[in-house]
């Protein structure tokens, strides 16, 4: 079954239990002598809770409930603040590990935010200026508004919305940007992030394996270009009157 179900991109960014470790074990273990105590959480038919509740079912043998997010959604919270809240306070994460999975949720999400206003502004384009005769101020626009924005999406920067989601310093969140923005540009290879979100690699030895840019090449104008820029600029602050005498001085005090 756990083939066949999709999972929420968001959902798949975090690690999964070892299958062989005891923590799974001893939720397969529990599932099979107690049942499923917490159902997986679809959004349409789409999980976005319980991977690895999933997969330990179908080991215990035991047949899976599940319930769909809006059965479970408190206030106005989207899908992806809620996947983010639910696997940030329950997963044991390292600090790397976070802040690497943070970085990939932020890009997702700033995605997520441009997608929703772009259909925000079609909505308008398409709607009459007045629907229903109501005032500008009156228009309901929740339908298609975008996911109400947690306080670090108003950071100043993307190493600030980083730091402020993995509740981290600025510091490992530019690491974690730095090793992102690389992968995206084929820098280094795909799964470098991956390999520090699933606890293989640490944020710093990663951020070694960026390739430096090289530092830009001063070029130096040739001597007489230099110097001839140079006394023009010394002729341009005499009179045009006295160029002639300043001239020969030059040239009598080179020649000495």
């Amino acid at each position: 079954m756990s083939d066949t179900i999709q999972i929420h991109p968001v959902a798949e960014m975090f690690p999964i239990m070892d299958r062989g470790g005891k923590e799974f074990i001893d939720l397969v273990d529990s599932i099979r002598e107690d049942g499923l105590q917490e159902p997986l959480v679809m959004d349409g038919d789409v999980l976005i809770d319980g991977r690895n509740r999933l997969v330990a079912c179908e080991v215990a043998q035991v047949e899976p409930r599940f319930v769909q997010f809006s059965e479970v959604r408190k206030g106005e919270v989207g899908v992806t603040e809620w996947i983010w809240a639910k696997n940030f306070t329950r997963r044991q994460m390292t600090v790397d590990q976070r802040v690497a999975v943070a970085a990939k949720v932020n890009a997702w999400r700033t995605e997520e935010a441009k997608a929703q206003a772009k259909q925000k502004t079609q909505f308008k384009k398409g709607s009459s200026p007045n629907p229903g005769g109501k005032k500008k101020s009156e228009v309901n626009m929740n339908s298609c508004s975008p996911e109400r924005d947690t306080k670090e999406m108003h950071a100043n920067s993307t190493i600030g919305q980083i730091a402020a989601l993995a509740q981290t310093s600025n510091h490992k969140a530019a690491q974690a940007k730095k090793i992102f923005s690389a992968v995206i540009r084929g820098d280094v290879a795909a799964d470098t992030l991956d390999r520090v979100i699933g606890g293989g690699l640490d944020l710093s030895e990663a951020v070694k394996l960026v390739p430096q840019k090289p530092k830009k090449k001063t070029m130096v104008k040739p001597l007489k270009e230099r110097v001839e820029k140079s006394f023009a600029a010394f002729l341009a602050r005499f009179a045009a009157s006295d160029l002639v005498t300043v001239k020969k001085l030059v040239s009598k005090l080179i020649s000495e």
